[in-house]
Order: C-alpha cells, then sequence, then structure tokens
C-alpha cells in the first residue's frame, strides 16, 4: 500500500465571527495543527468580551516541512524511513529512556526532540503505520507525553483523522481516555478530524470513552461535531447515544452550534433525536434566535421542515394519517383519470383538452401540495419517491383495462390478440404489484439504534458486561470494522456508515430507505414501494405527515420489474393493434360537409367513440418510454451490468464507482477536507454519492431542475446523467468480472444468482479469475463428484456465500485490461 502524504505546518484561517454570545467551542485553541510546535500549537487565546474569529483545522495532506533540527531518528520517523530507523534501532538497542539526545549514549525509541517530542508522534501524525510498528517493537512509550500540547502519540493520529495508526496505537494498549492541555481525549479529537470513518472507530469498536465526555468547557463531541457542521459525525454520535439536550458550559446546547454554523443536516437530525428548540442559553437565546441573529436561519427553518417541525417548534401533523394519505394519493388520480376523460368526451375537443389541463393541475395540486406538501423545488424530490406516480401507473392499468372489457373483448375475427392483451394486462398488473411489495433487496442490520444507544448507557455506567446480549450485538459491528482496518479497507467502498455493515459488492445505499441495497440497479418513480416489510422504519417527512418511501429496484425485485415491463410493452402493442382493428373495422366514416381540423383517421375515431381514442393516446404515449428502458434493462442483463455499474464504467471506466465523493451533507470544513481526501480512503463524504447521485453535489438552475424532473418522470433520466450513455458504449470493453456470457448472465439473472451461486447480501469478495473461471471449476467439480459417487453425490461447495475468499478484494480495483 502506498504510504499515505506526509503532514506539514499550517496556519489557522478565519472560518467565521460570531458577535456576543461566549467562546466558542474553538475559543481556547485553534484547531490541531498537522505538526505541533512551540510557535502556533496552543492557538489563539480567548477574549470572551470581544468578537472572536476560531480557526478552522488545517490540512493535514500537504508535504512536510523538514527541521534541520531534528535528530536523525525524528527525520526518518517522519519521513517514515524504515531503512535509517533500522539502522539508528538495532534490536540490542531498544531499551526504554526519557532522556533526551544529548545526553544519551545511545539512540533509543523514546529519545525527545528539542521540544520533548519521541519519534513515534512524528510517525504517528504523518500516518507511517509501517514506522510506528517498528518504533513500537523496539520499545517506544505508547503513551508518552509531548510536545506544548502534552498530546500522545494516539492523540497526534486521532487529530490528523489517521484511522489506521489509531487502530494500531490502541492495539499496543494505548490509553484513548487521556487528556491534553486542551482536555481533549481521543474521540474529542477524532472529531476535530472530520474523518467519520475514525469516529466510526472510536464509537463502535469497544473503545472505554464516555460518548458524552465533555473538555473543561463542557464542550462534548457533538458539540464539536455540530460546531463544524460535520453531519455525519452527528448522526454517528446521536446513534452512539449522545444526549442532544447537554448543554456546555456557557448553556449552548448542541442545537445552538448546529444554528451557529448553519447546517440544515445537522439541524434536522439533532431535531429528530430530541433536541429542546425552547431551550435557552445563559443570555436567554434559543437556538433560533442565534440562527437569526447570525443570519442561518433559512438553514434552520429547512432543518425544522425536513424534520416534521414548524419554524415555533410545533410538530407538524396533517389531515390524514400517513396510511390514509398513502390509500388517498391511489384514489385521486383514478378519479382525476375519470374526470378527465368524461371532460374530453362531453365537451368540443378545445374546450374540452382546456379543462383537462386544469383538471390535471387540480390533481397535481391536491397530491403534491396539499397531501405531500411540496412548496417549491428544494423538496420536489418528494413527488418522485412518493406513490403519486405509481398511482398513475395504476389508474392508466385500470382505464385500458376497462377499454378493453368493453370494446375490445368483442371485436370479431381477433380472438388471439384479444387472449395475448388479457394476459398481457394480467401479467403487466401481477408483476407490478410484486415489484411494489417486495423487499428490493436490503443488506440486514447487524445491530438496530436503540441496541447502539443502550450499549452506550451501560458502558457509560460500567455495566455492559452484565449484558452479553447488547454486548455480543456490539461485538458483531466492532469485529468487522477491526478485520476491514486490519486489512487496509476500511473505507466508502468497503464498510456503510449509515447500515454500520460490510458493504456488499454491487450494492449502494439508498438514503431514501437508509438501507444498503445488494445489486442495487437504478431508483424508478414509477415503481414505488415502501422497503417492503423487512426495512427499518425510516421516513421523509412531507412537510405535514410522514410518508414511507421507496423507489428502489434491487436483487429482489429487479426480475419482477423487468417482467412488469416485458408484460407492458407486449400489453400495450396487442391492445393499440386491437384498437387499430376496433376503429378501422365500427367507425363510421364522416359525413361529407362534416368538418375536419385533424387526420381524417383523428376525426372518424374521436366521433365514433372519443373515451376509446384518448386512452389509445395515453397508451401509445406510454410505450414510448417503457420501449427505450426495455432494450436498456435486456442489454445490461446480457451483460451482466447494472444500470448503477453502467453509470459507473461511464464515469470511472470500470464498474465498482469510487469511494465517497459527495459531500452534500457536508459544509465547511468537510467540504474542503473532502475534496483533498476523496483519492484515499479517510474521507468523511456521504459513501452512497459515488454513482447516480448527481443532484446531491451539482447546483442546477430551475430550468435544468425542471428538464431533469420531466426525464425521470420518463424514465429516461438514467440515460442523460451520470455520463450512462458513455458507460452504455463502453460496457462492451470494460472488465466484467461477473461475465458468463449471454446464456449464462440470463440463467443468472432468471434464477437470483444461482448460476454464479452467490448471495448478493453477502457477497465481498471476487474469486481469482472471475466468476467465469469459478463457475468452470464448480461445473467440473461437480461432474467429477456425479461420475465419483453417482447421483447420490454431495453437493459441491457454495461459490461465494460469504466474505474472506482469496483473490481479489473488490471489483471497483479491477483495471479494464483484467480478467
Amino acid at each position: 500500500m502506498a504510504p499515505p502524504p506526509l503532514a506539514t505546518k499550517t496556519s489557522a484561517t478565519t472560518s467565521a465571527t460570531i458577535v456576543e454570545h461566549s467562546a466558542t467551542p474553538l475559543a481556547r485553541s485553534s484547531q490541531p495543527h498537522a505538526v505541533p510546535s512551540t510557535a502556533n500549537a496552543s492557538g489563539p487565546t480567548p477574549n470572551p468580551d470581544a468578537a472572536y474569529e476560531p480557526s478552522s483545522p488545517p490540512s493535514s495532506h500537504d508535504s512536510v516541512t523538514s527541521s534541520p533540527s531534528l535528530p536523525q531518528l525524528h527525520h526518518a520517523a517522519q519521513m517514515g524511513d524504515l531503512t535509517t530507523l533500522h539502522s539508528l534501532l538495532p534490536e540490542r538497542n531498544h531499551a526504554a529512556s526519557t532522556t533526551t539526545p544529548d545526553d544519551a549514549p545511545n539512540v533509543t525509541a523514546n529519545d525527545l526532540d528539542s521540544v520533548g517530542v519521541t519519534a513515534l508522534h512524528w510517525a504517528a501524525i504523518n500516518n507511517h503505520v509501517q514506522a510506528c510498528t517498528f518504533l513500537l517493537e523496539r520499545g517506544a512509550n505508547v503513551d508518552a507525553i509531548g510536545g506544548d500540547l502534552s498530546a500522545t502519540p494516539l492523540q497526534w493520529a486521532a487529530r490528523n483523522g489517521h484511522v489506521y495508526v489509531v487502530h494500531l496505537l490502541l492495539k499496543y494498549n494505548a490509553d484513548p481516555t487521556l487528556l491534553d492541555s486542551q482536555s481533549f481525549n481521543a474521540l474529542h479529537l477524532a472529531v476535530h478530524s472530520s474523518s467519520a470513518f475514525l469516529v466510526a472507530y472510536m464509537l463502535f469498536t469497544s473503545q472505554p470513552i464516555a460518548v458524552d465526555s465533555a473538555d473543561t468547557e463542557g464542550h462534548t463531541s457533538l458539540h464539536w461535531a455540530c460546531y463544524q457542521g460535520d453531519a455525519i459525525s452527528v448522526d454517528l454520535l446521536l446513534r452512539a447515544g449522545a444526549d442532544p439536550r447537554r448543554p456546555d458550559g456557557a448553556g449552548l446546547t448542541p442545537l445552538h452550534w448546529a444554528a451557529v454554523k448553519g447546517n440544515a443536516a445537522c439541524i434536522k437530525r439533532l431535531v429528530e433525536a430530541g433536541a429542546d428548540l425552547s431551550f435557552k442559553e445563559h443570555a436567554g437565546k434559543t437556538a433560533r434566535d442565534m440562527a437569526a441573529e447570525l443570519k442561518s436561519l433559512a438553514a434552520f427553518k429547512r432543518g425544522l421542515l425536513e424534520a416534521g417541525y414548524h419554524e415555533d417548534g410545533r410538530k407538524q401533523s396533517g389531515t390524514l394519517s400517513p396510511r390514509n394519505t398513502i390509500v388517498a394519493i391511489f384514489i385521486v388520480p383514478t378519479l382525476a383519470f375519470v374526470v378527465i376523460l368524461q371532460s374530453l368526451v362531453i365537451l368540443p375537443w378545445w374546450s374540452g383538452l382546456l379543462l383537462a389541463f386544469g383538471e390535471i393541475y387540480g390533481m397535481h395540486h391536491i397530491i403534491a401540495r396539499v397531501l405531500l406538501g411540496v412548496s417549491g423545488p428544494h423538496n420536489s424530490d418528494r413527488i418522485t419517491k412518493s406513490p403519486y406516480l405509481a398511482s398513475i401507473i395504476t389508474a392508466s392499468l385500470l382505464a385500458a383495462t376497462y377499454i378493453y372489457l368493453t370494446r375490445m373483448v368483442y371485436l370479431p375475427g381477433h380472438a388471439l390478440s384479444q387472449l395475448l392483451c388479457g394476459i398481457g394486462i394480467l401479467v403487466c398488473s401481477y408483476n407490478f404489484f410484486r415489484a411494489i411489495t417486495l423487499d428490493p433487496g436490503h443488506v440486514p442490520f447487524p445491530v438496530n439504534d436503540s441496541e447502539l444507544k443502550e450499549v452506550s448507557r451501560l458502558k457509560q455506567k460500567g455495566r455492559l458486561g452484565r449484558h452479553s446480549g447488547l454486548t455480543s450485538a456490539l461485538s458483531g459491528v466492532a469485529q468487522t470494522i477491526d478485520d476491514l482496518v486490519e486489512h487496509g479497507n476500511f473505507n466508502g467502498m468497503n464498510f456503510c456508515l449509515p447500515c454500520l455493515t460490510r458493504r456488499p459488492l454491487r450494492s449502494k445505499h439508498s438514503y431514501m430507505t437508509n438501507r444498503c441495497i445488494a445489486r442495487f440497479d437504478h431508483y424508478c418513480p414509477w415503481v414505488w414501494n415502501d422497503g417492503a416489510f423487512n426495512s427499518r422504519p425510516i421516513s421523509l417527512h412531507s412537510g405535514r405527515l410522514t410518508l414511507f418511501v421507496s423507489s428502489i429496484v434491487g436483487s429482489n425485485n429487479h426480475r419482477q420489474f423487468l417482467l412488469f415491463v416485458i408484460a407492458l410493452v407486449f400489453a400495450i402493442s396487442v391492445f393499440l393493434k386491437l384498437s387499430y382493428h376496433y376503429f378501422s373495422t365500427l367507425a363510421p366514416p364522416l359525413a361529407v360537409d362534416a368538418v375536419c381540423n385533424f387526420p381524417n383517421w383523428v376525426c372518424v375515431s374521436a366521433r365514433f367513440d372519443t373515451l376509446a381514442l384518448v386512452v389509445v393516446f395515453w397508451s401509445g404515449l406510454q410505450l414510448t418510454w417503457t420501449s427505450i428502458l426495455l432494450i436498456a434493462q435486456l442489454w445490461q442483463v446480457a451483460r451482466q451490468m447494472t444500470s448503477l455499474e453502467v453509470s459507473n464504467v461511464g464515469r470511472h471506466g470500470f464498474m465498482g464507482g469510487k469511494p465517497g465523493v459527495s459531500i452534500a451533507a457536508q459544509q465547511g470544513l468537510v467540504e474542503t477536507r473532502t475534496a483533498a481526501a476523496a483519492a484515499t480512503s479517510s474521507t468523511t463524504a456521504a459513501v452512497d454519492g459515488e454513482v447516480g447521485d448527481d443532484e446531491a453535489v451539482t447546483r442546477k438552475t430551475p430550468q435544468v431542475r425542471k428538464a431533469g424532473f420531466l426525464l425521470k418522470i420518463l424514465g429516461i433520466d438514467r440515460f442523460t446523467t451520470g455520463q450512462a450513455a458513455t458507460g452504455l458504449a463502453k460496457s462492451g470493453h470494460v472488465a466484467n468480472p461477473f461475465d458468463l456470457g449471454l446464456m449464462g448472465n440470463c440463467r443468472d439473472f432468471w434464477t437470483r444468482g444461482k448460476e454464479l451461486d452467490v448471495d448478493y447480501t453477502r457477497l465481498h469478495e471476487i474469486p481469482d479469475g472471475g466468476f467465469r473461471k469459478a463457475v468452470r471449476d464448480r461445473k467440473r467439480r461437480e461432474r467429477e463428484e456425479k461420475a465419483e459417487f453417482g447421483n447420490g453425490g454431495t453437493a459441491s461447495t457454495p461459490l461465494a456465500k460469504g466474505v474472506n475468499k482469496s483473490g481479489r478484494t473488490g471489483y471497483e480495483r479491477l483495471a479494464m485490461d483484467e480478467v
């Protein structure tokens, strides 16, 4: 593994100005520097009576500036120079020493430089895992205190987000509860680094640190995370049991600090966790008062709205319950279709069209504004995440079925087409229902949030050992994290922070259901489901109520979705054929003196049966986008690729995508650090933003938003965003370890992975040579066993049911010329 970038001194930069209230959490010192020094390690001195400009944490990704005054041992540790370290510290010369280099006759691992810092400090802050290991093996004191901040190597590593060094030092019994001169422990410093993976490591690997441990001014890790606008760390801390109501020494709660930062995501999460909106700090100001004073009121209101609260703190409530609202969303379009069709039948075409457009607007207003609470472009996604579009499909199926049963079945001479159309409608309706109600393929949770909070509570009281069930629940998460860290794979590609579980290959975390979806294909607004019956109850706050949302096509409902599309295209095609014969056979010709401003066949059909003609036109419109979708889906099935992977090929050149490039939920510090860390595993960004979520990382103009919404409605947005078209063009040439050939790929899809013999919810490794070679080997073993034991032979070993298979660690690391 290539060595990480070296750390360096950087100067603090001004990030915000807070007037009057009290010193911020940063008021006692600047955030940790990459290389502490006597000049700037302690930071500015607070002045409570004047305006204070807190310093933002500097980046730790620059090159080190070597100091000529550093002893050779410390300079070698700083640079990760193992050759020099071996020459300076041969195995016979590693006895512990606390003397300085000037007094020491021999060099030891515990020698100090001119400011009292050991070589282990320098290796730790520069993320040199091998150098740290060597020094520890040579007897370096793992808890040595050094520098002006009186900090340990663990604290130096933690404040720079070096999770692998932190893991190593803790293995050598470093004490994470020790405080530096600023009264920060390792958890505080991990939060300062804004490395969400390090925060998760500290919280969920049984470290003996109370989640609400505070510094001398009463700031907990949650206060710090809220001040930094670090929404992911806020979520992790709250799930670990952090108290969202706890005030600091100045009476400021985490919600006050989130309001100071103006981060809507943090505000939303705190309010959902039970933050007190009416709590006043020592000067008598609520969080809303501070947001108004610091001009972050818009973000504060948005956070409350997304959390389901009014601006004044009242819980939002709708006229209907969530269940009844879903029922209403399915009923309103059906009734609206009846009214619209009757308007077109009864009135002249021009007035009927005008009234129909008005009725469509009325239907949309009732559903979007009244039932869903959509008030502007910022929350228009609620439409595509609701059952609104699925209800339009339902109403369309009912209308077409009505025309088929009242007109088409009585058409003489077309019995076969009538039978096929009826079968197509039934198959389409059944698979549409199944695609909606099936679990899309949720990856199981190792532990739920209530268990995490109970573990945290018992740990703080020292009674965790009495609850073996909770201990084992957390130990599974801790073991997974430890294993990934040991193998250098603790990153967004291999671990899902919201789910706290190992992330299977071909999966994607869905922030619509807050679950990882195995073999994720795409979001489809026309196929709505509530995560079926196995998902955690995650909800979308619609402004007036809470709606369960999902429109996901994954491993478990992809077959039903494709069958629905195939049956829909087939049924519409046969329906249009029958309609042609219906009008051409039964419609009488126009009178000689009749006036027709349209093609003759339109006037003839409209005069004969306007209702049937309108339904036929509407059905033909659906045939356009469904045909495009069907062709793309069948091509991807033949290539053993998902829509997600096609998008990745277009963006990155390989199927697995890049971990953690979305910065939608972060602001300030995290934005700048994410940009620098995107190429490494220590990014703090949302891990689902690597593919298929362009809206998370870009700001669109109103025109672009409207165009994107229309493309999403038509179902062809996946071919126009994320360079998916490029991905389709490249899909025939990119390395694909899952490819079994045309017939093998089709068999695997229609048998839900039986050809590959995999469980996509637990697929973490790729066999050597890809699955094609593995399948050949498996079938060869089966033939040999059959020949040896006859029909009673034992079954072969499953190919890829779990983790830790030999070979590649993940298909994201495959080059285009491999496999």
